[in-house]
C-alpha cells in the first residue's frame, strides 16, 4: 500500500517508529527496494550505553538507538489502510572481541601467549570463567584455555597459554563460542618471522681488516611478519652463535677481542660487531655467525633463514697506526728500521705524522718457494732468523716451510750494502775475469806490479822486469815465463 509511484522506488517519511523498549520512539524513513516492489527497508544501529565505542558504524545512514545493557529495541508500524499495528522487538547484544599478545616474559618456562576476551554480555557469568579454543596451523591438537574474569562485574576475561611451540610463520587461531548473539568469534594471527634485514652483510660475505684496525659491522633484524596480521608483542634479538678460526671446528661465541654491542629486544633491533685484531691474530681467517631469535616465544625456525655467517680475513703484513704513532716507534715495535717501513709506504708524506687508524704496510708479503728455509730467507733479505720469527709469530725455529705459505719480510738494506772483499786478481786469468784496480789506466800493460797490502789503503808498486811482455807472472810462484829465463 506504500507504493505510490509505480515507475520509481518510493520513500515514505516516518513510516515506522523505533526506540528502546520503555523509552521514546522516533520515526524512521523507509525506502522501497525497487520499482513497485512493495518492500521497504531502513537501517538502525543499537548502541549500548557505556559501550558506545564498541563498534563502528558501517552504514552512515543508519539511525542510532541508545539501549541499556540487556535491553531491547522495539520497532512499530501502523498500517494506514486498516491493517492495524505491527510491532517487533529484539534483544541487543555485543559480540565478543578477542585479543592475543605475546607475553613480555623471556623465561623459557613461562613465556607464551596472553589471550583476552571482552564481552559485556558476560558480566554476570556464573563462576567468572569462559573457555576458548587455541590451535595452530602445524599442530593437529586443539588446546582449551579457560579465561578468568578480571574482577566482579568486569566484562574482561584473560588467560595465558604456556609451552606452545610454534613454527616460523605458523597461523595461530583462537575461537570463542559467543552465545549472545550466537556466533563464533575467531582471531587468526601469524607467528613471528625473525629475519635479518639490510644492512646486515649477506650470508657468506667476506670482510677484510688488519692488525690494529677497528672493524665495525652493522647488524639489523626484525619480525618480518605482516604487521596487520602478526602476533603482537613478539620481540627479537641478535646473538653471536658460533665462530671458527682458520678452518677449525666451530666454537660458541666470538673470536678473542671481538664484541657485540648491547641490544634491547624489540620488534626491530640493530647492533654492531666491533673487532680490533691483535698482532697475534695477523693472517687469521675467521668465520663468525650470528642468529636472530624471538626472546619471548618459542619458535621453530630454519637456520638457513635465521643465521648469517660471514668470513673475516685479518690481512698479513699490514696494520693500522694508533694515535701518536710514528714510523720510528712502529719500527721499534716491529724490530725494523723506520726507513725500511717508509720504503714500503710511499703514500706516507711525513714519517713523523701518521693518522689515527691509517693503514700501513709493515712488510712485503713473500710466498715460500721450493728450497726456502728460515736460514736461507734470513740470509737473502739481510735478516736474522730471530727477527724473521719475531715478525711471523706463526713460525717456529726448526719448522719446515710450506710452498705457497705467506711470510712477512722487511729487508734490512744496511745488511745488504756490505759487499764481500774481491778475490785477488791474476794476469793468468782472462781479462774479463780480472779485478781491475782503480789506477789501471796509469799502469798500462802492467808495467808495474801493484799490491794492496798497505793498511792505509795505498797501492804498493814494484816494477815489472818483463815489461812489455804480457801476460807475465812472477817466476817461481805460478807457471809462466819470464825474459829472465831466456
Amino acid at each position: 500500500d506504500l507504493d505510490v509511484d509505480p515507475l520509481a522506488p518510493d520513500t515514505r517519511v516516518g513510516a515506522v517508529l523505533a526506540g528502546a523498549v520503555g523509552g521514546a520512539q522516533s520515526g524512521l524513513d523507509v525506502h522501497e527496494t525497487g520499482m513497485s516492489s512493495g518492500i521497504f527497508t531502513t537501517a538502525i544501529l543499537p548502541v549500548i550505553r557505556n559501550f558506545e565505542s564498541w563498534g563502528s558504524v558501517s552504514d552512515p545512514s543508519a539511525t542510532v538507538i541508545n539501549v541499556d545493557l540487556g535491553g531491547e529495541v522495539l520497532v512499530t508500524y501502523t498500517d494506514a489502510e486498516g491493517g492495524g499495528t505491527v510491532s517487533v522487538s529484539a534483544a541487543v547484544h555485543l559480540q565478543g572481541v578477542l585479543e592475543v599478545i605475546v607475553t613480555d616474559i623471556v623465561d623459557p618456562d613461562s613465556r607464551g601467549l596472553s589471550v583476552t576476551l571482552m564481552d559485556p554480555d558476560l558480566i554476570s557469568t556464573a563462576g567468572g570463567s569462559v573457555p576458548v579454543q587455541v590451535s595452530s596451523s602445524t599442530s593437529i591438537s586443539v588446546t582449551t584455555l579457560v579465561l578468568q574474569q578480571t574482577g566482579a562485574g568486569s566484562h574482561v576475561f584473560t588467560g595465558q597459554i604456556q609451552g606452545l611451540l610454534l613454527q616460523d610463520s605458523d597461523v595461530v587461531s583462537v575461537e570463542y563460542a559467543d552465545q549472545a548473539p550466537q556466533s563464533t568469534v575467531a582471531l587468526r594471527l601469524i607467528a613471528p618471522r625473525p629475519r635479518f634485514a639490510t644492512p646486515t652483510p649477506a650470508d657468506g660475505a667476506v670482510l677484510r681488516t688488519a692488525v690494529g684496525c677497528t672493524l665495525q659491522v652493522l647488524l639489523r633484524a626484525e619480525n618480518s611478519a605482516n604487521p596487520a596480521t602478526q602476533l603482537p608483542g613478539a620481540k627479537v634479538t641478535i646473538r653471536a652463535s658460533r665462530h671458527s678460526l682458520d678452518g677449525g671446528a666451530f666454537l660458541p661465541g666470538l673470536p678473542h677481542g671481538a664484541a657485540l654491542a648491547p641490544i634491547e629486544p624489540a620488534q626491530i633491533v640493530s647492533t654492531s660487531l666491533s673487532w680490533k685484531p691483535s698482532a697475534q691474530q695477523e693472517g687469521l681467517q675467521a668465520v663468525v655467525c650470528f642468529r636472530v631469535d624471538v626472546v619471548n616465544l618459542e619458535i621453530g625456525t630454519d637456520a638457513a633463514q635465521t643465521e648469517r655467517c660471514m668470513q673475516i680475513d685479518v690481512g698479513k703484513c699490514k696494520m693500522c697506526a694508533a694515535r701518536g704513532d710514528t714510523l720510528a716507534t712502529l719500527g721499534l715495535t716491529l724490530g725494523s728500521d723506520w726507513r725500511a717501513l717508509w720504503s714500503v709506504n710511499p703514500g706516507v708524506q711525513d714519517p713523523e705524522v701518521l693518522g689515527d687508524g691509517q693503514l700501513l704496510q709493515t712488510a712485503l708479503l713473500y710466498r715460500v718457494t721450493t728450497r726456502d728455509s728460515l736460514s736461507s730467507l734470513s740470509a737473502r733479505f739481510g735478516l736474522s732468523v730471530e727477527a724473521l720469527l719475531q715478525r711471523n709469530t706463526q713460525l717456529s725455529l726448526g719448522q719446515s716451510l710450506v710452498v705457497g705459505q705467506a711470510i712477512c719480510i722487511l729487508p734490512v738494506p744496511a745488511n745488504l750494502d756490505g759487499c764481500p772483499a774481491p778475490a785477488k786478481s791474476s794476469t793468468w786469468e782472462a781479462l774479463s775475469e780480472q779485478y781491475v784496480p782503480p789506477d789501471y789506466l796509469d799502469n798500462p800493460f802492467n808495467w808495474e806490479y801493484i799490491e794492496w797490502t798497505d793498511l792505509q789503503g795505498q797501492p804498493v808498486k814494484t816494477s815489472n822486469p818483463d815489461y812489455p811482455q804480457l801476460p807475465a807472472q812472477v817466476v817461481g810462484e805460478e807457471p809462466g815465463y819470464s825474459l829472465r829465463d831466456l
